[in-house]
């Protein structure tokens, strides 16, 4: 398969960080017109293009909705070339973050069982819902201390969805906490490369199998 994977975050983009990446283009440069946006795209690896987002920057020259217009209109150009196109937005439930999910076709929400997240999450379900939005939702808990405890939180924001939305939504795994997460992130190393055998890249390789899987069958049911 063939992945890109955009830094949305206009706050606190790090994807170039974890990976040890020098950014030399960055979304804000094609914001603001200074590159073109294929001049953005860094082949990481074979399958796997990134294209950096930028950290503290305030001075954009386009609104947030004329920022996503322009880069969705963009993403419609190479749409083609991919199997999958992610776009890691910043946590919470900023504005910025709440546009970029009602534009998109697919919403995985990040979650951890900590009561205030589940919170964020439902209120972006609730954005969702509202906005009459008909994306695809799943849900993946991270740093569970354990499958029950992962399941729990995603009983606990798929029963809210469901009573108050009349809304379920999908689980596609699981990731428990894992020493080796820190070590990856402290060594700025993907963690499928650097640990293959650790219990979080096992989940991440099930719960990328299972994810391809359910949009697979979505896909067929349209």
């Amino acid at each position: 398969k063939k992945v890109l994977l955009i830094d949305v975050d206009s706050n606190m983009a790090n994807v170039n960080i974890l990976l040890n990446e020098k950014s030399k283009r960055t979304l804000l440069d094609f914001y603001n017109g200074l590159v073109s946006f294929n001049e953005l795209i860094h082949v990481y690896d074979k399958g796997f293009d990134i294209i950096y987002g930028d950290s503290g920057r305030l001075d954009y020259s386009f609104s947030v909705n004329g920022r996503i217009e322009k880069l969705f209109a963009e993403l419609q150009k190479i749409a083609h070339r991919y199997d999958y196109i992610f776009l890691d937005t910043g946590s919470g439930i900023g504005d910025d973050v709440l546009t970029f999910i009602r534009s998109s076709s697919t919403v995985i929400l990040v979650v951890t069982p900590e009561p205030t997240a589940i919170m964020d999450a439902y209120v972006i379900l609730k954005s969702l819902k509202h906005s009459g939005s008909d994306a695809q939702k799943y849900v993946l808990v991270n740093k569970a201390a354990n499958s029950d405890d992962g399941l729990n939180a995603f009983n606990n924001l798929n029963n809210a969805s469901l009573h108050f939305l009349k809304e379920g939504i999908k689980l596609i795994g699981i990731v428990e906490q894992d020493k080796t997460v820190v070590e990856s992130i402290m060594g700025q190393q993907l963690l499928t490369e650097h640990f293959p055998l650790s219990l979080s890249a096992r989940r991440i390789r099930s719960l990328a199998m299972n994810f391809q899987k359910k949009i697979h069958v979505a896909n067929n049911n349209q």
